[in-house]
């Protein structure tokens, strides 16, 4: 079941029991098991959702004012980088009174933390139900490449807000990465370290290079993906499907430092 069936199946029974006002974005994304951004990257807000399940019948209530921020606030902070964003900017775009923003969140830092967490939290349960299938250092390399994607895809906004990090890291996101980003990245440097230690990897391998190298080629993909020039130089005719791209990396990234049964690179 696809993540947009998710949500349409947890929605309508959440709606239907509890009623429009008593469910929130939330509970849907918890229920449906998405970060909150995938059902606006699917449906755009509670509302739209609403009004796609139940076109017959109107919407209690509009989205909520938290709601409403939190949406405003990750596609500014995605497009212009936290120092550049005002709680002015926010409130304008959310449509709401800038007394807000503090009585929700508490602040900008506050509300910029929060919209971080959601999508490394979500990656992090993920990774802890799977835990059980890790029975060598290949199915570890193997889950976090779904998980990765998984994530990039719910919470396409999270490529953005890493890039403005990388050109200018702030507080907050330093604190957020060493909390739950570091150790899903760590789990990776390790499963590499274990391989080559038990003869599964190649051992002239560098373990640091391979996870960088790893990393980037996932989050790569989002930063190009649909881009006509690349596109052109490669003579594409249509563009590459997550699914496919994903296939390949498992093959390069695996089976590039796999030792074959004769010895050599397999």
């Amino acid at each position: 079941m696809t993540a947009e069936e998710r949500i349409v199946m947890v929605a309508r029974e959440l709606f239907l029991n509890h009623g429009y006002e008593s469910v929130s974005l939330r509970d849907i994304a918890k229920e449906a098991d998405v970060a909150p951004s995938a059902i606006s990257y699917y449906f755009g807000s509670k509302q739209e959702l609403y009004e796609e399940l139940f076109p017959d019948k109107a919407a209690e209530e509009p989205t909520s004012v938290q709601e409403k921020i939190e949406y405003a606030a990750l596609s500014l902070f995605a497009d212009m980088g936290y120092e550049r964003v005002t709680i002015r900017d926010i409130s304008r775009k959310a449509g709401v009174n800038s007394a807000s923003i503090s009585y929700y969140f508490g602040g900008k830092m506050n509300l910029y933390m929060t919209i971080l967490r959601v999508g490394a939290e979500r990656i992090k349960e993920r990774l802890e139900r799977q835990k059980c299938h890790f029975r060598n250092p290949q199915d570890v390399i193997h889950y976090h490449i779904q998980a990765l994607g998984e994530l990039l895809v719910m919470y396409p906004e999270a490529i953005r807000i890493m890039q403005w990090e990388l050109v200018n890291p702030t507080e907050p996101f330093k604190e957020i990465w060493n909390t739950l980003y570091r150790p899903l990245f760590s789990d990776i440097y390790c499963a590499l370290e274990e391989g080559i230690s038990r003869g599964i990897f190649r051992k002239e391998i560098n373990p640091r290079c391979a996870c960088i190298l790893f990393i980037n080629m996932i989050f790569n993909f989002f930063t190009i993906k649909g881009n006509q020039m690349i596109d052109g130089i490669m003579g594409a005719e249509e563009s590459i499907s997550q699914e496919d791209y994903f296939k390949e990396v498992e093959d390069l990234v695996v089976n590039g430092i796999l030792i074959a049964e004769d010895g050599g690179m397999k």
